[in-house]
């Protein structure tokens, strides 16, 4: 009778002395461990990529929220664009409504301040009683600014900052330096990015501001500032309202704010952040849309567009046709 092995028997009598398989040997480690290193080479930068793509989409539902905001001010203000800066200091201002806080503020900031001011406080975005003790107010008719992120650590809710952080100081800034439009720079490497409006539409009385033929002139005599209605816009779907900036939350329409030269110091006068992946900045027109713009040469390179004072005929420049300074119809 012819005997059949058991299936153990079986795996006995092929097995290895020892009866136990020999491990890895130190070639398949070295490859094992090469292999691995390769895959992540190859897929850290994908998702950092992927990071990165998904913070300035954050960034750009954020400009969006704020074009939301500022059609409903234009609405409810009989059709003026939202002024990237104002004074409601003065006595004809009396009953314009809650602007910067009174008290907790240095004179020369009392209801003064920026679009973001505005906004914040006609949405009723927060309030902060515990900071009043330590910062003297509670930011209820202020956006946060340098104090605030240096008093709670961060605040990432702020719609009116971008989601990827500024990517350095303002040149020569120090510690004390606070940012534009009440100081000479920012002092803000890691905070928040700004995003900074187009000062063509700072509406406090008394100053000089950029005029439709180019030229700077006073605003008018009577002392409320030159306000700009819808109706007399070029083209808002072209006509950049907001922009990424390490400056501060208001930017001039003036060539050394948008000029990438470098000078013989290799110092630099621009103002615009380039912040997130591709050197890529972000802009928001005044038609609601929000535009990705990688770097560009200058201020005439970003306003050529036909007709325009800058011609399109220089190498280099991408015929991009957007409106900074001449906005008016």
């Amino acid at each position: 009778m012819q005997r059949h092995q058991s299936f153990g028997s079986s795996l006995r009598s092929h097995s290895s002395p020892s009866g136990n398989r020999a491990g890895f040997s130190i070639v398949e480690v070295i490859v094992t461990i090469g292999i691995i290193v390769l895959l992540m080479a190859i897929l850290l930068p994908a998702l950092a990529s992927v990071r990165g793509q998904a913070r300035m989409a954050s960034s750009m539902n954020h400009m969006k929220q704020i074009a939301v905001f500022m059609q409903a001010y234009s609405s409810e203000n009989r059709d003026v664009v939202l002024p990237s800066r104002f004074d409601y200091s003065g006595e004809q201002f009396r009953f314009k409504g809650r602007v910067k806080a009174s008290s907790g503020l240095p004179e020369d900031q009392r209801h003064r301040g920026t679009w973001a001011d505005i906004l914040w406080t006609e949405n009723r975005i927060g309030a902060f009683s515990e900071l009043t003790a330590t910062l003297g107010h509670d930011y209820s008719d202020m956006a946060p600014d340098r104090a605030f992120y240096e008093e709670t650590g961060g605040w990432e809710d702020n719609i009116f900052r971008s989601t990827v952080a500024n990517s350095r100081n303002w040149p020569d800034a120090d510690d004390t330096d606070e940012a534009y439009p009440f100081g000479e720079g920012a002092w803000e490497l890691g905070l928040p990015g700004y995003f900074a409006a187009n000062n063509m539409f700072d509406v406090r009385p008394g100053i000089e501001v950029l005029q439709a033929d180019g030229s700077m002139a006073a605003t008018d005599s009577e002392g409320v500032g030159r306000w700009i209605y819808q109706g007399q816009l070029r083209s808002p779907e072209r006509t950049m309202y907001l922009v990424d900036s390490y400056r501060g939350s208001v930017i001039e329409p003036m060539p050394d704010a948008f000029d990438n030269a470098i000078q013989p110091d290799g110092a630099r006068t621009i103002e615009v952040d380039f912040r997130y992946a591709g050197s890529v900045a972000l802009m928001l027109m005044l038609d609601g849309s929000v535009r990705t713009e990688q770097r560009w040469t200058d201020l005439c390179d970003l306003e050529c567009w036909d007709g325009g004072e800058c011609g399109c005929s220089t190498a280099g420049y991408a015929n991009r046709g957007l409106i900074v300074r001449n906005v008016f119809e």
